[in-house]
């Protein structure tokens, strides 16, 4: 229930009961050292649109099941006037959540050949009508969300080397995750090719302000937390 997300927050409150028994409640952010609001998804998507105003290529590289973000990168591209591409991978995971932009919609959403040549054929089949080649591609003003694999180092090993060489690639996930060692290895590899890294990126978690403005709505008897090395902090922040 993060409120700088897509979803509206206050309606959310609205619908919440009070007095309940119990309050399941993740506390991810409560063991970070600072009390500062999230920023507004709708604040990445115009730092996002701000880089992609550029003809360079950008590459994305986020979460595949965080929506909010995902939609942010699209529109993003529509507000720049951008084709979006991704793997057959982000596309399932788009098409599978249903009610959001996805490349069996969208005609601006691409969807490329990424993998072993036939077995990623037999993949890209279910979307005759959205695939694009590489080499297409890198004739229009596109936008890429990838993933830290072998499998995409090789696609972009296969592009040409100046759409590399004038590409920006946005991380945006927590920054931990790039002291993880396949994520450091791709991002140095990005680098080599003369990519410029920017970070862009707002937490999926809620912040202290939302988890208290839930525990003040529900007034819970019992809390629940998961997720969380700081339950301590939010046993203070209820009321019981």
């Amino acid at each position: 229930f993060r409120s700088n997300g897509r979803m509206n927050f206050d309606d959310l409150l609205n619908r919440l009961p009070e007095h309940v028994n119990r309050l399941i409640c993740e506390g991810t952010t409560l063991s970070r050292n600072t009390k500062q609001r999230n920023e507004k998804e709708e604040d990445i998507e115009t730092q996002m649109a701000g880089i992609m105003q550029t003809d360079a290529p950008v590459f994305v590289i986020a979460a595949t099941t965080n929506m909010d973000r995902l939609v942010s990168v699209y529109n993003a591209c529509r507000r720049t006037k951008r084709t979006l591409a991704m793997d057959v991978f982000q596309a399932d995971m788009l098409d599978i959540a249903g009610n959001l932009p996805a490349p069996s919609s969208c005609k601006d959403m691409k969807v490329v050949q990424v993998g072993k040549p036939d077995h990623a054929h037999s993949e890209l089949a279910r979307y005759q009508a959205s695939k694009i080649s590489r080499e297409t591609l890198q004739r229009r003003r596109f936008t890429m969300l990838i993933r830290t694999s072998d499998p995409m180092i090789k696609f972009l090993d296969r592009m040409r080397r100046e759409t590399l060489a004038e590409a920006t690639l946005i991380f945006s996930m927590w920054h931990g995750y790039r002291k993880d060692e396949r994520t450091g290895k791709f991002i140095d590899y990005c680098m080599e090719k003369g990519m410029k890294v920017v970070v862009i990126h707002t937490s999926g978690h809620a912040d202290r302000q939302a988890i208290q403005a839930v525990i003040d709505k529900v007034k819970p008897m019992e809390m629940i937390p998961v997720h969380t090395v700081n339950p301590q902090q939010l046993m203070k922040m209820s009321h019981q």
